[in-house]
Order: C-alpha cells, then structure tokens, then sequence
C-alpha cells in the first residue's frame, strides 16, 4: 500500500498519475480528504492509496511524484522498494472466506 499524502493550501492541487514499473499492477485506488480546524485557521490534506500488487521479485524505483499546484511543480525524490519471491505457492490461499473485487 503506498499513500501519497498533499497538505496545506491544496485547492487546485493535482496529481499527476503516476507510472509505475514493469511488474506492478494497482489493485485497488481510493482517495481521501481530511480538514481540521486550529486556531480559526482551516487546514485540508488529500491523500491517494494505491494498492500495488508486484508480479515479480526484484528492485524497482517508485516515482518520482509529482504534484502540479498554480503553475508550480513539485517533484519528490523516487522510492527504492525490494520485492522478494514469495514462499508460499501460487495457488494458495488462505483458510476462511474470500471476497473478489
């Protein structure tokens, strides 16, 4: 799960879809909006959570992201992630329910 998180004066703000290795795929998106109130000063966050699901191990560069804010561009470094090979056979799957989105 990667969660990019944007604070502050966001109105307007967009994030650019990103474009992820070879090997991932987003299993699920949702986006998320929080406001708070300190001070009579109105603070606002939006958040995106991707699930990301690797196909394959190996190491892979995530982003850089990038945010598009009144003709501004914000840019934050790529992250490393390490996938390893799972134990687990491919065709397992764990006791109890399961639900297909």
């Amino acid at each position: 799960t990667l969660t990019l998180t944007v604070s502050g004066d966001v109105a307007g703000a967009k994030l650019r879809q990103p474009e992820w290795p070879e090997g991932f795929t987003v299993a699920a998106q949702s986006q998320q909006t929080n406001f708070s109130l300190d001070a009579g000063v109105m603070e606002r966050s939006t958040g995106i959570v991707y699930v990301l699901v690797a196909r394959k191990a190996g190491t892979f560069k995530l982003g850089p992201f990038t945010v598009v804010h009144q003709k501004d561009e914000l840019q934050t470094e790529p992250i490393e992630v390490t996938v390893e090979k799972t134990v687990l056979p491919p065709d397992f799957q764990p006791p109890g329910e399961r639900f297909t989105l």
